[in-house]
């Protein structure tokens, strides 16, 4: 975890943003101190929010503690990697297989899982049905105020399948709502 606290200190020195500003609303300066010199480490949910202030990658919060004990951080890396490869059937199994999603303890994984189960159903299958269904319920899992990558990768997924079924004007809404969300991310990360 002192990685990842160091990852929160260089990321916030270089968006300007102190340790008091970072901490408003989420948790105390102090939290923010002891998370980046390594003495401590707040809990899951305060660390995603601060991950998501910063514009952290969720991925990269995977790679330095276990959501939850539950185990799920490493399948969660190797469907990210298969799909990253266009390996989708294989991302598919993975997470059909080595998920439980009764397990899935937060929002944030739960989110993370419908896109995936969404993305991978629409590429691997070429089930629009079940591409829609479990893209829908990656969208309206919330996670926060914040936008995030994963928001952009949600919108933008349904955009496609919408693409792939031959509505032009559906997929255009959605791609259009990855943009402005692609916009408010980036604002919200250079200022």
């Amino acid at each position: 975890m002192e990685h990842f606290g160091q990852k929160v200190k260089e990321t916030r020195i270089v968006k300007g943003v102190t340790q008091k500003g970072l901490a408003e609303g989420i948790c105390t300066q102090a939290t923010i101190s002891n998370l980046e010199n390594g003495s401590s480490f707040p809990g899951l949910g305060t660390l995603l929010a601060i991950a998501s202030r910063l514009d952290i990658d969720f991925s990269e919060i995977y790679e330095h503690t276990e959501l939850n004990g539950n185990g799920y951080s490493e399948v969660f890396k190797q469907i990210k990697m298969l799909c990253g490869k266009e390996k989708y059937k294989e991302a598919y199994k993975s997470l059909t297989t080595e998920i439980k999603v009764e397990n899935l303890e937060t929002n944030s994984e739960i989110k993370h899982y419908y896109y995936y189960l969404g993305i991978t159903s629409l590429l691997a299958k070429n089930n629009f049905s079940d591409a829609f269904y479990n893209l829908n319920l990656a969208l309206f899992t919330e996670t926060g105020k914040h936008i995030t990558s994963i928001d952009v990768l949600i919108s933008t997924g349904i955009g496609l399948a919408y693409q792939l079924n031959s509505e032009e004007s559906k997929a255009k809404t959605y791609f259009e709502r990855g943009l402005n969300q692609l916009d408010s991310l980036k604002k919200s990360t250079s200022g």
